[in-house]
C-alpha cells in the first residue's frame, strides 16, 4: 500500500498543518483521491 502514497509540501506550514492550513490540505486530499481513483 505504500506505493500509492504521495507526499504534498504545503508552504507556510508548520507541524499542525491540517489546523494552519486546512483549506490547502482539504484540496491536497482531494487531488490525491481524485487522481487515485
Amino acid at each position: 500500500h505504500w506505493l500509492r502514497m504521495a507526499l504534498h509540501v504545503i508552504a507556510g506550514a508548520g507541524h499542525w498543518v491540517h489546523a494552519e492550513k486546512p483549506e490547502a490540505v482539504l484540496r491536497a486530499i482531494r487531488r490525491y483521491l481524485h487522481d487515485k481513483r
